[in-house]
């Protein structure tokens, strides 16, 4: 299965740069494969809080379990630049990971997450978006270009979306609907409405 990815704009990038400039550690994910100038996902931490930037590779989990060794006081995650995932199955990981620590999520009004950023930022126990945020889905394609919502509600491909949304509480008509909303190569920001409906904001 092609992995859950969008390019990084030069804009997300001083997002990015920014994310660092207030921090008294931070946890960078050692990827074991070429990010393709992509930044792997970093974890700036400030007291019980910890700003996430980059893009989810294969060291994910581990520099999370890094950071949480360190800091067991966290008890929320800042969305701040997220566009996705260079492995789906270590994305699925750590958002587990990040659900069993019972984490919470919040993303600002200038904060960006899309695709695998998306999906993990479900993973927070309670869930804060500010209006202005940009919160992208879209579906999934196989390396032979079939899109999510060619296969079969069957299909096998899909149980393991299913199961995670099933997990964090989420309605499965919400990964149906980003099959649906836009194809793997494009990408819709949900409306505030949206959000609601599908219950990303708990409060």
């Amino acid at each position: 299965m092609m992995k859950k990815i969008i390019l990084i704009s030069a804009s997300l990038l001083v997002l990015i740069a920014c994310a660092s400039n207030d921090y008294t550690m931070k946890y960078k994910s050692e990827c074991s494969f070429d990010m393709e100038g992509d930044q792997p996902l970093t974890f700036y931490v400030n007291g019980n809080i910890a700003t996430l930037s980059g893009v989810v590779c294969d060291g994910s989990p581990d520099a999370f379990t890094n950071m949480m060794d360190e800091n067991p006081n966290i008890t929320d995650l800042l969305f701040k630049s997220i566009d996705g995932s260079a492995d789906d199955e270590a994305n699925i990981e750590l958002a587990y990971m990040v659900r069993e620590a019972k984490l919470n999520s919040q993303i600002r009004h200038n904060g960006h997450i899309a695709s695998g950023g998306t999906d993990l930022f479900l993973a927070g126990v309670k869930r804060s978006v500010e209006e202005g945020a940009k919160i992208g889905v879209h579906s999934w394609a196989g390396s032979d270009g079939m899109q999510g919502d060619e296969l079969p509600r069957n299909h096998s491909e899909h149980q393991r979306y299913l199961n995670y949304y099933r997990a964090m509480g989420i309605d499965t008509e919400f990964y149906w609907y980003t099959l649906r909303v836009a194809p793997a190569s494009g990408m819709h920001y949900m409306s505030m409405s949206e959000l609601r409906q599908y219950g990303f904001i708990t409060h």
